[in-house]
């Protein structure tokens, strides 16, 4: 073997990693669309949702997906963002906060990670000056989104949503 030849493989592992994500999101999709048409809100686990708009999985069926993806690809955004859903989702805020943050600093340029840090953090009690430059971030980056996301926000904030982190006794 040459010299060249290490530096040839790592070439080619450096060629190959944009295909395995491509694969582990192929995967993702595959598995919500037979999710999606196997079961029925009616079981628990998916969301009711309107035509057009995408289900979602909760409980025990999205901590057993979300946990999948991790395993699959643990420095991907996806993956995180599913383990934050999660872990959120079961009272785990600062967890959830961790794999959030793990997936911001993969890519800080997707609305829902973005939308959904924000959330955990003003669940968590987080400074609400920090919490709001997430949202202006998200306001910023996609002005399209926003409505929406303010909507959403305002939601939150009216119904004061489950405190992630149980307060001691």
């Amino acid at each position: 073997m040459t010299s060249s030849a290490p530096r040839t493989l790592m070439t080619l592992a450096n060629a190959l990693r944009p295909l395995r994500l491509l694969l582990a999101v192929i995967l993702i999709g595959v598995v919500l669309s037979v999710v999606e048409r196997q079961q029925t809100s009616r079981h628990g686990h998916l969301s009711p949702y309107e035509a057009g708009s995408v289900p979602q999985l909760h409980g025990a069926y999205l901590s057993s997906f979300a946990q999948q993806a991790f395993e699959l690809a643990p420095d991907e955004v996806q993956p995180n963002l599913l383990m934050g859903m999660s872990l959120a989702e079961r009272g785990r805020g600062k967890e959830a906060r961790a794999h959030l943050e793990r997936a911001i600093s993969i890519d800080r340029n997707d609305p829902q990670l973005l939308f959904f840090y924000a959330q955990v953090l003003h669940a968590l009690g987080e400074d609400p000056k920090f919490v709001q430059q997430i949202r202006d971030e998200l306001k910023q980056k996609f002005p399209q989104d926003w409505a929406f996301a303010q909507s959403e926000f305002e939601r939150v904030d009216r119904e004061r949503a489950r405190p992630l982190e149980k307060q001691p006794s």
